[in-house]
């Protein structure tokens, strides 16, 4: 069985980078605006599409804790990369002064009255310093503990990235019988994960994530399921607002769902004006 050891703790603080520091760190280096060093992680986090680094190697958003170390999942990384794009519009951000929220962050809008709420996210130092070496990145002083340790865990990644790299290009070379070909390749790939992320980002905050029954999301089910063959010329396609009304009540009877609850999300769902 693994153990942890004292050294192993110690290597996985080490490793555990603030996203405020490095942002601010890269800003001061590179002589460009936090919100600048932000598109640039931003980007090439898209770019990884949360799969096989796209630049050769790719980098994550973690939740740390001393206690229990790393963590992240799809949904965690969704709300860092939403947090990292409003930092990139070049809007303020700030820690709630309040130490019993310490590790939320606020976005300061000056035209929203309303203060999005993020949580504060850490980078690995391993991860990151990879990248930045290999994208000929300069390298901040706050990844630079453990330097010996992450030269060599560069060194040998970078040996089977560029080995996998050479193999990938030659076997497209054999598929396609012309490397250009690999370029176009590359542009579709890219807008089809822009195309992505455009939708990604359309889609509403905390849909479905905090209750059963949440309005919003039982009216977009409705929209996508009950008006699915309407057509316009065709009334008879038109689903009635009393059987809607009546089958969602039925359907989240469980919730106790009153008439007036499922009249406004029968109002929000139906993408008509009814006569």
């Amino acid at each position: 069985m693994a153990m942890y050891s004292f050294d192993d703790l110690d290597k996985e603080k080490a490793d555990c980078i603030h996203f405020d520091k490095l942002l601010c760190e890269l800003s001061n280096i590179t002589n460009r605006s936090i919100s600048d060093v932000s598109v640039m992680l931003y980007r090439n986090f898209i770019r990884f599409g949360g799969k096989h680094p796209f630049d050769g190697v790719e980098f994550h958003f973690y939740d740390y804790n001393s206690v229990t170390g790393f963590y992240t999942n799809s949904g965690f990384e969704k709300e860092c990369l939403k947090f990292l794009y409003n930092i990139s519009l070049g809007k303020d951000y700030y820690e709630d002064p309040n130490s019993i929220n310490s590790g939320n962050y606020y976005i300061d809008d000056e035209f929203d009255s309303y203060h999005a709420n993020f949580s504060g996210f850490y980078f690995k130092a391993t991860e990151i310093y990879n990248f930045l070496k290999y994208n000929d990145f300069p390298i901040p002083t706050c990844i630079l503990s453990d330097l010996p340790r992450l030269e060599k865990l560069y060194e040998f990644r970078k040996k089977i990235i560029d080995k996998d790299s050479e193999s990938c290009l030659a076997a497209l070379d054999d598929i396609f019988g012309k490397s250009k070909n690999i370029d176009d390749l590359e542009n579709q790939i890219e807008d089809l994960k822009n195309q992505i992320n455009e939708l990604e980002l359309k889609i509403p905050y905390g849909l479905g994530k905090y209750r059963e029954d949440d309005p919003l999301e039982i009216a977009i089910k409705v929209r996508n399921e009950l008006w699915v063959n309407y057509n316009e010329d065709d009334r008879v396609t038109i689903p009635t607002q009393d059987w809607v009304v009546k089958k969602l009540r039925e359907e989240y009877k469980k919730f106790g769902m009153a008439e007036i609850q499922a009249l406004a999300i029968e109002k929000v769902a139906c993408p008509i004006k009814r006569k």
